[in-house]
């Protein structure tokens, strides 16, 4: 479909300059995380499979090196697998940002990078953040340690998530890191999100210090070769290129959404001229393009 609405010319990739594309290719998720930024509340569905591969056809001439897999939740997507498989048949990097629950060995062993989220290791603290049900069996800490288990099973890279807030903001997760074994964690400053999760933003919120000061309490995990990799609140909202489930570039901050048409009718450039650009220099910065290295260079050694 790309090809055929004259998409496929490699236009601007050096000026874009896009290193990764979030594909959020599915609107709902099996938990109700307080913090979440991507309820996508106003999307029902997600695109057909032949969409999204032509999706991946027209990034992958763009010369975008990886995609990233997410949400909601990206393994709720019943096309997944066929999206992977696309993925890696056009020679991008793929990766994955999950709650674990539903990682699988199939999608695991299609995959350069795992990235699942792990906010806390004590349940009442995962219940009052909506990342675990009161009724469900089994702490979310045993979903995170059975994906870990697969990934490193499969040889595939892991990557944590944890997202500081005010009813994190005293742990140590120090011991559970180092069991899990990451290859890099990102400890990240809530961020608000207007008309996402701005209503819980006062009981949610941390200050500069206070993260700082969450970072610093586990810096010792360097020690054991884990990247840590910490994003402000400041840093999160500015660095990412995000497609929604529709098929549309987004960019929101505390302040606005803005979306753009849809990247196949008008192209990836003229897409992201609409949403206002991304910051490139923040995104390397963070460490955005060394992701992109490592997979490369791990994928040649699996």
């Amino acid at each position: 479909r790309a090809r055929a609405l004259g998409l496929l010319e490699p236009r601007g990739a050096e000026s874009m300059s896009i290193e990764t594309i979030n594909l959020h290719v599915w609107p709902r998720c099996n938990l109700a995380c307080r913090y979440c930024y991507a309820t996508f509340q106003a999307t029902s569905g997600s695109l057909p499979l032949a969409d999204w591969q032509a999706l991946l056809d027209l990034i992958n001439v763009a010369g975008v090196r990886r995609v990233n897999f997410s949400g909601g939740e990206p393994t709720l997507h019943p096309e997944l697998t066929g999206m992977l498989r696309h993925a890696r048949s056009v020679g991008l990097q793929t990766s994955i940002i999950s709650n674990g629950t539903r990682l699988n060995a199939e999608m695991i062993s299609l995959l350069d990078l795992v990235g699942v989220t792990l906010d806390s290791r004590d349940d009442s603290v995962l219940v009052r953040l909506g990342r675990q049900s009161r009724r469900r069996v089994g702490s979310h800490v045993a979903s995170v340690r059975a994906a870990a288990a697969l990934a490193h099973e499969l040889g595939v890279r892991l990557k944590i998530n944890t997202v500081v807030t005010a009813l994190n903001l005293t742990e140590d997760l120090n011991e559970l890191l180092s069991e899990l074994r990451p290859f890099k964690w990102k400890p990240l400053q809530f961020s608000t999100v207007v008309g996402e999760n701005d209503g819980d933003a006062r009981e949610l919120s941390v200050s500069g210090q206070a993260f700082r000061e969450f970072v610093a309490r586990h810096a010792s995990l360097a020690n054991l070769g884990i990247w840590v990799a910490p994003e402000t609140a400041a840093v999160i909202g500015e660095t990412y290129v995000m497609v929604d489930p529709i098929g549309r570039l987004f960019q929101q901050s505390r302040h606005e959404y803005r979306v753009s048409e849809p990247v196949l009718r008008v192209g990836l450039e003229a897409a992201l001229e609409q949403v206002g650009g991304y910051n490139r220099e923040a995104f390397l910065q963070r460490g955005g393009a060394v992701d992109v290295h490592a997979n490369q260079l791990a994928r040649g050694s699996r």
